[in-house]
């Protein structure tokens, strides 16, 4: 919106008529500019102060508000240019949609003047500006995305932009850009950032990059840049993840019964799908009812694998994105209530449509067609692939805006839902956070669609099962991709107006302040909840149904039976009063079926690669091999340690079988050290924490094992344990605790880890098999070490092999080494198999002698801890 004018606005010309109008040659869209701007020159120094006044298009309901005010102030006499936000207008912000219709502007002098009004436009903030190509991509591991801009200089005179990250801490992945760019006057430059996908970014992943563009330094001039790059997930996710099509799959042909509901309900409606060619009007692709036998020839395909389901799937997919009668090629007029043809005429208000029907079943339609394009993924070459984006896309933008006319019911909840697939379809982010954070997106309709005891607010018996449906299809989809949005709770709005579109809210600017057709918008109970979910309103629902799961008579909607709709919540949440009403259904369900993981407590051996512990269970005994996170401040260094061996409830070791607090330097020195472990032990010093990878497990009959290796430096324990300390050490501390270390040749300083090892190599095997643990060891290195293979049982040891042991005082000599705090070893030297065996103390002072007296685990009456190797 531009146009040039020499106009003087004085006190005089506000007597007259109050204002200087202008009617645009045309309705404009300015909803992706920032401001109003205004060159005005005032003629004199004193205070002026003006109103600037927005009309949008207006036709019968009506759509928009008949008019929009903001005001703005200057002073001092000459040429200034006035930037106007449009936050600055008086209007409720979510209700934007009226920036892409805006017919006419006007300017009256509120106060002051005279003034020279020359220019008035909509622009973007300040003299720079970024202009995002592409601010979503994906991609796989190692892949560069690059995102295109352009840097624009709307300034007379040269600019250097100051380019930087703007870094939260937490992210991982590698950015390139230039640091700053010169524009000259009015100049327009192509820029990119450069995103490198890592690793570490699991699939469906995504990390924000968050850039300034500062010219000249000006940070009040300053453009934020988001960048949203993500890992490619797997489809499908939007309906069923492909395990549990798999699931699914057996189980149906595995059930008559179950397979003959799905024939019925699936294949039966896949045999009668007739694909017709995309329609010759003008105004849509595909007759309203084709969408519901497109959904299931696309299950039925996925279940039976038949081809001639396939075929019919591909065909009409290919005739929705066709170039002369697909959707892309539809033009459908927006606006059928029109107050005036004359004001109609001076804009073009087509959309494309996809279906024959309204706009609820337009986004129903999107939602199934993102549905079966995500079952298809893999059969649509990269053409077809890109054809489809661009028609997800442009529904996207469709919706988007939707969303900002202030409505907020079955419409803007089911276009919500579908444009939220369709972002999740394509996995981008940018219109995924635009449909769950946005004006009316799913937080924002969650906490106002949905009354204080979690009734649907329509109440339309009909429209109460469809909010239903149309919120399982998208947090269902939602949680197979990675947003938690089930489980969601928002705070409750506690605004008493439910929609804010101007036609609903006639009542706050009409002349004679009545309501539209005298309905009412507003909530009238009183508030008592904080919050709303999606629970709550099937809860509620609950309540209203009868002993056949049958929803009352109400508001514009006959009774309706609720049992379908209730299989889905049992899905969800597995509440008992759901699958209750569930059963109210004459037919068993075949695709969301609740697929609980079965566990019984201590049964199964089970390998948890985040936390690190290789668990293997097997008649009354339990081993644990550790290989995970070091665990910080309380971390021990013992990755590949047997954690923990314990055998009908009875322990062969603990980890606090030698206990010192954290004030002795011994916690550090001792307690947390890898000596103190069952684990092989290089040098008699401290395993560095490193990646540690589990290589192999298995869970079967006759054995269950678990292999995990690293490749790691090793240090010694920190010097004097934790610091600082109040006391020097060993001095000052050692008296102090009563506490005794040899005194090393070369002094360290208190916490110092002296110097790293050459990488050692390093894999455990731990094996469980009928009640034996066994355990393989592998290290290698380039330099000769000392491996030393170490176990810790409780009990006493008793010698009933005839060897001959020979007391050698403590296990090392090492000052800065765990092993000067073992004392009174006993050594012997022996070839072949060896077995040592450990025996409960015969008293109880003995017994509780090596055990704290919090363990809740007896130790083992006998132990007895073989040495196989070599032979």
């Amino acid at each position: 919106m531009e146009r040039n004018m020499y106009v003087r606005i004085d006190q005089e010309r506000k007597r007259e008529d109050g204002e200087y109008r202008i009617t645009l040659p045309s309705v404009t869209d300015i909803s992706a500019q920032e401001v109003i701007c205004l060159s005005v020159e005032l003629l004199e120094d004193a205070l002026v102060e003006m109103e600037v006044v927005l009309y949008p298009l207006r036709i019968a309901r009506p759509e928009f508000f008949p008019c929009i005010k903001g005001r703005v102030a200057s002073a001092g006499k000459g040429l200034h240019r006035l930037e106007i936000p449009f936050e600055q207008f008086a209007y409720r912000q979510m209700v934007g949609a009226f920036l892409q219709y805006l017919d006419g502007v006007s300017v009256k002098l509120l106060q002051g003047g005279p003034i020279l009004l020359k220019e008035i436009w909509a622009d973007t903030a300040g003299g720079f500006e970024v202009r995002v190509k592409k601010s979503a991509a994906v991609g796989d591991t190692g892949e560069q995305m690059v995102y295109p801009m352009l840097l624009v200089n709307k300034s007379d005179r040269q600019r250097v932009v100051n380019i930087c990250q703007s870094r939260y801490g937490k992210e991982c992945l590698n950015v390139e850009f230039e640091s700053y760019v010169m524009l000259k006057p009015f100049e327009s430059r192509e820029y990119s950032v450069k995103v490198t996908l890592v690793e570490d970014l699991v699939a469906g992943g995504v990390e924000k990059s968050k850039f300034l563009f500062v010219p000249d330094g000006d940070s009040a001039r300053a453009k934020t840049i988001v960048l949203y790059t993500s890992k490619r997930k797997r489809h499908p996710y939007l309906l069923l993840k492909e395990e549990q099509w798999e699931r699914r799959k057996k189980a149906i042909f595995a059930d008559q019964k179950l397979y003959q509901a799905f024939v019925k309900e699936y294949v039966e409606a896949a045999d009668d799908f007739a694909v017709m060619e995309p329609a010759c009007a003008v105004d849509y692709v595909y007759p309203s009812y084709s969408q519901d036998k497109l959904i299931k020839t696309a299950i039925a395909w996925k279940i039976t694998g038949r081809e001639e389901y396939r075929d019919k799937v591909l065909r009409y997919l290919a005739g929705l994105i066709e170039e002369e009668k697909g959707y892309l090629a539809t033009k459908k007029s927006y606006f059928e209530f029109i107050e005036s043809k004359e004001e109609y005429k001076r804009g073009d208000f087509k959309v494309h449509r996809a279906q024959s029907a309204g706009w609820v079943q337009e986004a129903e339609f999107f939602n199934k067609v993102a549905m079966v394009y995500d079952l298809f993924y893999m059969d649509i070459d990269e053409e077809q692939r890109a054809k489809l984006d661009d028609c997800l896309r442009a529904y996207m933008e469709f919706a988007g805006w939707r969303l900002t006319d202030g409505d907020g019911n079955n419409f803007q909840i089911a276009e919500m839902g579908a444009g939220l697939l369709c972002a999740m379809m394509l996995q981008d982010y940018q219109w995924i956070e635009r449909f769950v954070y946005g004006f009316n997106g799913y937080m924002d309709l969650l906490s106002s669609v949905f009354l204080d005891d979690g009734m649907y607010f329509e109440e339309a018996t009909g429209y109460v099962k469809l909010a239903g449906e149309l919120f399982f299809d998208m947090v269902n989809a939602a949680e197979n991709f990675g947003l938690p949005l089930k489980d969601q709770k928002v705070q409750a709005s506690f605004d008493r107006h439910i929609i804010h579109a101007p036609w609903a809210m006639r009542e706050t600017w009409a002349e004679d302040k009545k309501p539209f057709l005298g309905m009412s918008f507003c909530r009238f109970e009183k508030f008592t909840a904080l919050t709303r979910s999606l629970k709550d309103y099937f809860d509620c629902t609950a309540k209203l149904l009868t002993d056949k799961g049958i929803l009352f008579s109400i508001n514009d909607s006959n009774e309706h039976r609720m049992a379908e709709l209730y299989k889905k919540a049992y899905y969800l949440y597995q509440e008992p009063l759901y699958q209750k009403i569930a059963a109210c259904s004459e037919t068993p369900e075949t695709l969301f079926v609740p697929e609980r993981e079965e566990y019984s407590l201590g049964a199964p051996s089970i390998l948890l690669e985040g936390a690190g512990f290789g668990i293997l269970r097997a008649d009354g005994s339990q081993v644990v091999l550790k290989f995970g996170v070091h665990g910080g401040y309380h971390g021990h260094y013992d990755r590949l340690s047997l954690a923990s061996f314990i055998k009908e409830n009875q322990t062969f070791h603990n980890n606090e079988y030698t206990w010192f607090g954290y004030n002795s330097f011994l916690f550090k020195m001792w307690v947390q050290s890898s000596i103190a472990h069952n684990m092989v032990v290089v040098d008699g010093r401290m395993q560095k924490p490193s990646p540690c990878a589990c290589i192999y497990y298995t869970d079967q009959e006759e054995f269950q094992a678990v292999c995990a290796q690293t490749e790691t430096v090793w240090i010694d324990p920190p010097y004097g344990g934790q610091t600082p300390y109040p006391l020097v050490f060993p001095d000052e501390k050692c008296k102090k605790e009563n506490r005794y270390i040899l005194e090393p040749d070369k002094k360290r300083g208190q916490g110092e880890i002296g110097e790293y090892s050459e990488p050692v190599f390093q894999r455990r095997l731990l094996v469980l098999f009928h009640g034996y643990c066994v355990v393989w060891d592998y290290l290698e290195g380039q330099e000769e070490h000392r491996f030393d293979c170490l176990y810790h049982p409780m009990g006493r040891f008793l010698n009933e092999e005839g060897m001959e042991f020979a007391q050698t005082g403590r296990f090392s000599t090492d000052p800065f080494g765990a092993g000067q705090f073992i004392m009174n070893c006993y050594t012997a030297s022996v070839d072949g198999t060896v077995c040592l065996r450990f025996h409960e103390a015969k008293t109880k002072e003995a017994a509780q002698a090596g055990v704290n007296s919090n363990a809740i685990i007896p130790y083992m009456p006998e132990a007895a801890v073989w040495r196989a190797y070599p032979t």
